[in-house]
């Protein structure tokens, strides 16, 4: 390829906007005066096809709107074709309120990143018109409460992270007409509570993410189709397991009872490190898991009797708890590869333990170990 032609293919590359779940966006700064966060620079709009798309990709730059400002269809229309466009962005500016135009403008939306533009509040019916969007980005604004009916018209919606902002108040109705959400991200913010009906009209959910907040109360089992679910570093202290979960991040809590609703035979990976639990005979609902991290709790003893000859462990951390009893349960972890003990306080340790012979790595140190029966 000759040097020119890689050059401008390299530019043509490059300038391509990417919309999707995992992208990064820096923190914003916090405004205490709207004039002082206002752009000087006059607005922009750059659209353009990707690929055989029908529909453009839209960066807007440098748009402003107060919160008591009046929004019209103007305000966004400056550029032509703006009912073709498919996926929107806005950027360098900030929207203190989502205004109902919005979807005026552009009805065929199906991805609408909003991220870092300081949001404080969502206009009434500001979705109305959505009907064809999927994914909606709202991460790092300053979005505080959440009310019924704020996300009526997405019933497409399938995608929805509001990430890093100040949210306290989820309202039991806000998802009820998104009957096809599937991914919810609510990271990072104040809440409290997610109360029991909150997901009850959400059938296809399958990814929830509400970690580092400051939760006390979630019933997980009301997630009945979820496959991956984290809410570490929360309040809580009881665990109610989904019946369909496969990867459960509830690390740094204050778990003190796991409960399953039924026989659980595909959850594989559970983190429930840094909590408060005591006894494990809970882990024989769970027969199908790997990996299980329970490192820093108060557990005490580990017996034959809390595993079932179906246990497929790999994986067992056990570090920086209270224990001074471990039975050899070699029968009942025969695909065990993996053992942490460290940080205890045993006393004794069998020497001839096949469970121990078949280990590929086995943490002892940190122990009062003095006798080796």
């Amino acid at each position: 390829m000759s040097l020119p032609r890689a050059l401008i293919l390299s530019v043509l590359v490059s300038s391509q906007f990417y919309f999707g779940f995992g992208q990064n966006a820096e923190k914003p700064v916090r405004c205490s005066d709207i004039e002082d966060c206002k752009p000087a620079a006059p607005k922009t709009s750059f659209c353009y096809h990707v690929g055989h798309q029908v529909s453009y990709k839209c960066v807007l730059k440098n748009f402003h709107i107060g919160e008591s400002e009046h929004v019209t269809t103007e305000f966004f229309a400056d550029h032509e074709g703006p009912g073709e466009v498919g996926t929107l962005q806005i950027e360098n500016s900030t929207i203190y309120r989502v205004p109902k135009a919005l979807f005026s403008v552009y009805p065929k939306l199906t991805r609408l990143n909003l991220t870092s533009l300081q949001i404080r509040d969502i206009e009434r019916d500001a979705f109305e018109r959505g009907v064809e969007l999927r994914e909606l980005q709202m991460d790092f604004n300053n979005i505080s409460r959440l009310e019924s009916g704020v996300f009526n018209g997405l019933r497409w919606l399938d995608l929805l992270t509001i990430e890093d902002n100040t949210l306290s108040h989820l309202h039991v109705d806000v998802f009820s007409s998104n009957a096809r959400l599937m991914i919810v991200s609510l990271s990072r913010n104040n809440l409290t509570r997610i109360e029991d009906d909150t997901f009850r009209n959400n059938r296809e959910l399958r990814v929830v993410h509400a970690s580092r907040n400051s939760i006390e109360h979630f019933d997980l089992s009301q997630l009945a189709e979820a496959y991956e679910i984290d809410v570490s570093y929360n309040r809580l202290t009881e665990l109610k397991i989904p019946a369909r979960v496969n990867t459960l991040e509830a690390s740094h809590n204050r778990i003190s009872a796991v409960k399953s609703n039924g026989q659980n035979r595909l959850l594989k990976k559970m983190n429930l490190s840094y909590n408060k639990l005591t006894d494990i005979s809970w882990t024989s609902m769970f027969s199908a898991m790997t990996e299980l991290n329970l490192e820093y709790n108060e557990i005490e003893q580990i017996r034959e009797d809390q595993f079932t000859l179906q246990t497929r462990l790999e994986r067992l951390l056990l570090n920086n708890n209270r224990l001074t009893i471990f039975e050899p349960v070699t029968m009942f972890l025969e695909q065990l590869k993996v053992l942490d003990l460290s940080h205890n306080r045993l006393t004794s340790v069998e020497r001839c333990n096949l469970l121990f012979d078949r280990l590929h790595v086995l943490y002892l140190h940190n122990n009062g170990i003095v006798k080796l029966q």
